[in-house]
């Protein structure tokens, strides 16, 4: 191979991305780093992608292989110089997907949507230290940095093993106001979307249907989450509360 040929491919394999503008309120990184190697296991090579986005104080690291381009590891490096090779320092997570970062803070999704939107999320921040996690329909209505800490606005989903089925939904209404503080919430209607559930298991599952009104309820409702002096609370925001069978 050719001194020229050997440049070329040293610098496809080597991507230095310049900083990408901040989107969905995240800060663009300083800059973006992209290799790939290859892995050698159960007796075959494997493509290793690794992404690297570093930031002033550390660096995050996202290792994807073409056997399964949708699932990822991650890897949280301090420092704004780490080698972006797939070789880490510190442990690998699952988190899931890497979104971007505010600040300190390091925002993770966790697995696709559900059949209703929710979806998980995780923040982390920069020497890897678990700091919340929940789940939420759609993307955050707002992300903010306050002193000593970050406020985020976004569609709650909140999942309680009780049942919102006609009937009984007074006395598990008050338990779910009891847990999210949705003290001015009017309960939610939520037959309809039982009655639906049953109308599937009727024809998918008919001998599991008479059970659908005894499933526990997912609510979904504004909230204002912050995190700040190493505590984290949850605070519901007006709107109306939507329910259906968890």
């Amino acid at each position: 191979m050719s001194g020229a040929q050997s440049l070329w491919r040293l610098l496809a394999a080597c991507l230095l991305l310049a900083a990408a503008p901040a989107h969905a309120g995240f800060d663009a990184p300083l800059k973006k780093l992209v290799t790939q190697e290859w892995r050698d296991a159960d007796r075959r090579s494997t493509r290793i992608t690794v992404t690297c986005s570093y930031y002033p104080t550390f660096m995050v690291k996202v290792i994807k292989s073409d056997e399964d381009p949708n699932f990822g590891r991650s890897a949280i490096e301090s420092g704004n110089n780490a080698k972006c090779q797939d070789k880490s320092r510190t442990e690998y997570f699952g988190w899931g997907s890497f979104r971007g970062v505010v600040g300190g803070y390091i925002f993770f999704d966790s697995g696709g949507p559900d059949d209703h939107g929710g979806r998980g999320f995780v923040i982390t921040n920069g020497y890897g230290r678990w700091l919340m996690s929940d789940w939420k329909i759609g993307d955050f209505q707002s992300i903010r940095l306050v002193p000593g800490g970050v406020v985020l606005r976004y569609r709650r989903v909140f999942q309680h093993s009780c049942s919102l089925y006609y009937g009984g939904a007074t006395g598990c209404w008050g338990q779910i106001k009891a847990k999210t503080a949705l003290t001015d919430a009017s309960t939610p209607e939520c037959r309809d979307a039982y009655e639906a559930k049953y109308q599937e298991y009727k024809k998918k599952w008919p001998q599991s249907a008479k059970y659908v009104k005894t499933l526990g309820a997912a609510v979904s409702y504004n909230v204002e989450a912050r995190i700040q002096d190493g505590k984290t609370s949850l605070v519901p925001l007006r709107g109306p509360a939507e329910c259906w069978p968890g």
